[in-house]
């Protein structure tokens, strides 16, 4: 299906120009995927650390004056966790609207359509048993963080609190 908006036809040495901004869109496609998994690995070193920081603070190293207030750090994983969400979710929109404009342009310009036959051969995301979009996993991954800093944070607060009365 052609849209308005787009022309289907082109003198002779547009289709080369056509065909090195598809290079280049393909390309930024590229860059976004390399950008938003250098941050899946930003956000999962630092929730590692964090985890790790419970166990070293929660240790019979420090005083219970200061394990008491251990959960802050739970706190910040929340946080952390919750923002690795919705960047996830904003990448996942990009990389969509990015495919999107792929394939108009194989659809309308090129005689070629091999971003739209991968995702035809996927079954357009419609069979799990074909495809189970990145994203899905990665917000997974995600609120599985944040359900360890809530629940840790939770029970070394109930804890504590038990402890002061």
């Amino acid at each position: 299906m052609k849209h308005s908006s787009y022309k289907t036809s082109f003198p002779g040495e547009d289709v080369m120009e056509i065909y090195q901004i598809y290079k280049l869109y393909v390309a930024t496609t590229d860059q976004i995927s390399s950008r938003r998994q250098t941050t899946n690995t930003f956000f999962l070193s630092i929730n590692s650390f964090l985890i790790t920081l419970w166990g070293v603070f929660y240790s019979e190293l420090f005083p219970i004056s200061v394990r008491r207030f251990v959960w802050l750090i739970g706190i910040l994983g929340m946080i952390i966790s919750y923002n690795w969400y919705i960047i996830i979710k904003h990448y996942s929109r990009l990389n969509s609207a990015k495919f999107k404009v792929i394939s108009k342009i194989e659809n309308n310009y090129l005689p070629f359509t091999p971003f739209n036959l991968e995702w035809e051969h996927l079954g357009r995301g419609k069979d799990k048993t074909k495809y189970i979009p990145l994203s899905k996993i990665e917000r997974k991954i995600a609120l599985i963080f944040l359900t360890i800093h809530f629940l840790l944070s939770m029970a070394l607060f109930l804890f504590h609190f038990q402890l002061s009365l």
